[in-house]
């Protein structure tokens, strides 16, 4: 097998063999021995070892075999002789028996290399040559080896196959021999019960004819096969079990025996005969027209398919206590006559059939007739007539039971758990079938009476094609009778219905379902009316199918519904949810799926000044466009609203993680990032918009609604275009923001703004250089408002162009008046303004000392070149300077500071009140002071408080001083007597 050939063998030498070990009484002994197929042979020589029965363990070496032993891997071994006489043990393992042979030691050689050593081999005394023919003929001196292992082989297999724990296996003549365990466990048979009774008695009688031969030919010694489809064995309890199964003629302890091997497929057979029931069910169900024939048909195929002994179909009287019998078919043998069929019957068990199928709507099953506790009432008279099984299923209509089907077998557990699923379904479509049946007789009756009603009939065969109206639908369209038949009901198609509309309705219908739904039908004249129709199904003799449409004319009552809905839930201009109807679909969805949502609202910023400047026709088409870039830009599962003049909101509903919010504030500003078109006219639009999350910020609408609200408040605070997330802080600043919008819309309305001049003075000698503009509230009663609870909102809110006009004509004025230089802070958005340059020029031009504009480090950085630009134009005027404010706080970055061109450096105030204890916030004032100087640019020093901090600054030379020390703000007033006592330098002397 493995390429080697024979060469020769030494003279006069035999093989030969001893058996070691210890022989134990067991069944399985375990044979080690080395792996040559030869080695086989003397075990076959030993009545001590049954080799079928035995396992083999082969080695590579002949040590292994007696290692094997030694550590219990094997009880005997077979090896060389002269193997064993090497080895050297005190406690040797005992030779059992000593096997001589007529076997010769060959010496094996590979063919490439045969002829080389065949010529050396030969010139060895005692070797003498050998052929493949004598090696052979002594490899089969007594037994051919191959087919012993061949019969091993067979016999593991085998082995393998009665062990199996789903295939039954059983041995017999007349009498059973030998059964497996399963086989046991299948039929309810001890080992010792089984193995005394003949074969015939574990078949069912129906079978036994086509058994009984095979006995007969088994004792003669015939050898033949035969396969069983379908038989049915008889288990010790009676119940029934069909097999697939295969009989073969075998030898069996020395007697001819026959071998039956099957497997249980009762499982399989009854869900066959079920289905087979349902089917038949069911194909009843489309041909029968009133309840008798349903039950009769019924009752017919049940005894036929399921092959049992009875059934009856019984319906509850009007009262619902007791029962009428409708229909019955097979043995009833006076059955029903005998016993007591109510559902009032006190004597009855409570949970007996009758109360369980009619009280509870239950399926009930009875296994077992005579073990069944529930079945006590009944029992003597089912097992007189064979009822050894039985089940009884409720018939409903609209839920409610109406009768039962009762159903008995004459097998043991021929009704199971197992099979409630079918039993369900068959109690299911018998339920559709009953209220098939009432809707056909409503609609035959329907039919004669709706005429010349006004109810919209109509019938059509498979295809829809119109095969009778009745005169109303004649009336209502406009079409004539003969315009009408033979057409298909698409004739009355308006388009609003989608093709999966349709689909669905053919489906349905198709599938001898009913489909009722609201349509949308069109006139002969093109005028759209609303039918609110059922189509049924009929099947006719002949499998002939229609289909009749029964409807009533709603076009009226939808019209004002529709426009009922509209007013109140809906905004007309839009034709989105109004705040009503918005608030409605939220609540329901919140409630419904209490998946995580978002809730945004948009406020569409001045829209009063769109109104205002291109009319409010332009505007009603501006909020109708917007309306369309929303659904446009966001899902169709979102819900939107037009819920203010001009305020829209926006449900996103099932967001995976709270994250996917940010996608939500993308939306908006696309949704506005390009302007409408109005007639040729670009407008943009500004927006705001809050937003927040459920259920995070609000388990329910008006929480959400709030809180998104507060977050929109602090959007519009920041300027437009700007989108804000509700927080729990929100809530609180939402509170001050609110405070500051009626403050600053007081000041505006009444003209409560004033200024407070601070001045500032030259570091060496504390002469007066200018003022600082500082913005103030003064109320009706004379309260002051300090710009930290106004200045905020000013900044963000449409009222800033008015104040900005208002304070450079305040302060030119002032500049004029003083004859000083004033300056005064810019905000981030007067600085964006691209009228802002032309408005300072232009307001400037005539004074006599300069307008400081004090722009700070944030602003700047913002855009760096944009800031280049303005101030390298406002160099050009001598009546502008330009400061960088409240330096070193923010991003001081030194490589824009040189490319600026500023006029002059604000140190903030923070570093001046450090410095003294700090040494490196001195030094960072003493370097902006220097830096500054390099640059060209004047410094001045913000709240400078005490005299070491002014000694300090004059030692660094910085230019100017601001603060407490020398002077607070002043109102005007104060301003003018200050300047008119001249009183500055006389009282800064003190301080040299």
């Amino acid at each position: 097998k493995k390429g080697y050939k024979p060469i020769g063998k030494f003279k006069n030498e035999k093989d030969s063999f001893v058996l070691i070990g210890y022989l134990k009484n067991q069944d399985n002994i375990k044979i080690s021995s080395f792996c040559l197929e030869n080695h086989i042979i003397p075990i076959l020589y030993l009545e001590e070892v049954d080799f079928a029965e035995s396992e083999v363990v082969y080695t590579q070496k002949h040590e292994d075999i007696y290692t094997n032993i030694k550590t219990g891997k094997a009880d005997i071994g077979l090896m060389y002789k002269k193997n064993y006489d090497e080895i050297k043990d005190k406690d040797k393992i005992p030779i059992i028996r000593e096997i001589s042979t007529n076997m010769s030691h060959f010496v094996m050689v590979k063919s490439k290399y045969y002829e080389k050593v065949r010529k050396a081999f030969y010139q060895i005394e005692n070797f003498e040559p050998t052929d493949e023919i004598e090696f052979l003929e002594s490899f089969n001196i007594v037994l051919k080896i191959e087919e012993l292992l061949k019969i091993k082989e067979f016999f593991d297999i085998s082995e393998f196959i009665y062990e199996i724990p789903f295939i039954g296996v059983i041995i017999y003549k007349e009498k059973i021999k030998y059964a497996n365990k399963y086989t046991h466990d299948l039929l309810k048979y001890s080992e010792k019960e089984l193995q005394g009774i003949n074969f015939e008695d574990i078949i069912s009688s129906e079978f036994r004819e086509k058994i009984k031969p095979n006995v007969e030919k088994v004792l003669r010694g015939e050898y033949f096969s035969q396969y069983f489809e379908n038989i049915k064995l008889r288990a010790k309890n009676g119940q029934k079990r069909y097999v697939f199964a295969f009989s073969k003629t075998v030898l069996y302890k020395g007697e001819h025996a026959r071998l039956f091997i099957f497997v249980d497929i009762t499982k399989q057979i009854k869900y066959q005969k079920l289905y087979k029931v349902l089917r038949s069910i069911n194909k009843s169900i489309t041909t029968a027209i009133t309840e008798k024939e349903l039950y009769k048909t019924v009752c017919e195929t049940l005894v036929k398919e399921l092959d049992i002994k009875f059934a009856w179909i019984g319906a509850l009287d009007e009262k619902g206590k007791s029962f009428n019998v409708i229909h019955k078919c097979g043995e009833e043998q006076g059955y029903l006559q005998n016993i007591k069929l109510s559902t009032e019957d006190k004597s009855l068990e409570e949970k007996g059939p009758v109360n369980i199928v009619c009280k509870e709507g239950k399926i009930f099953i009875n296994p077992d007739t005579e073990n069944n506790p529930a079945m006590a009432p009944w029992k003597a008279e089912m097992l007189k007539r064979g009822f050894l099984s039985s089940v009884s299923i409720p018939i409903k209509k609209y839920g409610k039971v109406v009768a039962t089907i009762n159903i008995y077998s004459s097998e043991k557990h021929f009704f199971e758990e197992e099979n409630i699923s079918i039993l369900k379904e068959i109690e299911s479509d018998l339920s559709f079938a009953l209220e098939k049946i009432d809707i056909i007789r409503n609609s035959i009756i329907l039919k004669k009476a709706v005429k010349k009603s006004d109810y919209w009939v109509i019938i059509t065969d498979e295809k829809g094609k119109i095969l009778y109206v009745n005169d109303f639908v004649v009336n209502l369209t406009g079409y004539k009778k003969e315009e009408l038949i033979g057409q298909t009901t698409a004739i009355f198609k308006s388009g609003y219905h989608s093709k999966e509309f349709y689909k669905q309705l053919w489906e349905t219908i198709l599938s001898g379902k009913e489909f009722s739904s609201i349509f949308v039908n069109r006139k002969k004249n093109g005028e759209v009316f609303y039918i609110e129709e059922s189509i049924i199904p009929i099947e006719l003799e002949g499998n002939i199918k229609r289909f009749i449409s029964i409807g009533i004319d709603i076009t009226k009552e939808k019209k004002l519904y529709e426009e009922v809905k509209k007013l109140k839930f809906y905004n007309i201009q839009t034709n989105l949810y109004n705040f009503n109807g918005f608030l409605s679909k939220v609540e329901e969805i919140l409630k419904k799926e209490k998946k995580l949502a978002a809730l945004a609202i948009v406020d569409i910023r001045e829209f009063t000044y769109i109104n205002k400047t291109y009319g409010i026709k332009t505007g009603d088409l501006i909020i109708k466009q917007i309306a369309k870039r929303l659904k446009r830009y966001f899902r169709k599962t979102d819900i939107l609203g037009k819920i203010g003049g001009d305020e829209f909101a926006i449900l996103f509903a099932d967001l995976r993680k709270k994250e996917d919010a940010f996608i939500i504030e993308e939306k908006i500003n696309k949704c506005f990032q390009e302007p409408f078109r109005i007639d040729g006219t670009e407008i943009k639009i500004l927006i705001n918009a809050g937003i927040a999350i459920y259920p995070d910020d609000g388990k329910e609408f008006y929480e959400l609604y709030e809180n998104a609200s507060t977050a929109l408040l602090l959007a519009k605070k920041e300027g437009a275009n700007v989108v804000k997330f509700f927080s729990r802080e929100l809530e609180n600043k939402a509170k001050g923001f609110v405070y500051a919008k009626n403050l600053v819309e007081r000041a505006i309305e009444k003209e409560l703004f004033i200024f407070f001049y601070q001045p500032y003075f030259k570091t060496s000698d504390l002469s007066l250089v200018g003022f600082e503009a500082l913005a103030r509230i003064k109320d009706e009663n004379g309260k002051i408002y300090s710009p930290y609870q106004f200045i905020d909102y000013l900044e963000h809110s449409p009222y800033l162009d008015n104040f900005r006009q208002f304070a450079l004509e305040e302060i030119t004025e002032k500049i004029n008046r003083w004859n000083i230089p004033i300056s005064v802070n810019v905000s981030a958005r007067s600085f964006k303004d691209p009228m802002f340059a032309e408005q300072i020029i232009h307001q400037t031009k005539d004074l006599k000392k300069p307008l400081i504009l004090e722009i700070t480090e944030r602003v700047f950085m913002e855009d760096i070149e944009k800031t280049k630009e303005l101030i390298q134009e406002f160099t050009k005027y001598e009546t502008v300077k330009v400061s960088i404010d409240d330096f070193g706080t923010g991003y001081s970055s030194l490589s824009y500071l040189k490319d600026l061109n500023a006029d002059i450096l604000k140190i903030d105030m923070s570093f001046i009140r450090q410095m003294l204890e700090d040494k490196k916030s001195k030094a960072i004032v003493e370097g902006i002071i220097h830096i500054a100087k390099s640059l060209g640019m004047l410094t001045v020093a913000e709240g400078v408080e005490t005299k070491e901090q002014l000694q300090t600054l004059k030692q660094f030379e910085c230019d100017y001083v601001q603060g407490f020390l020398l002077k607070k703000p002043m109102p005007e007033e104060e301003v003018e007597e200050f300047l008119k006592n001249n009183a500055n330098i006389k009282r800064f002397k003190q301080y040299d």
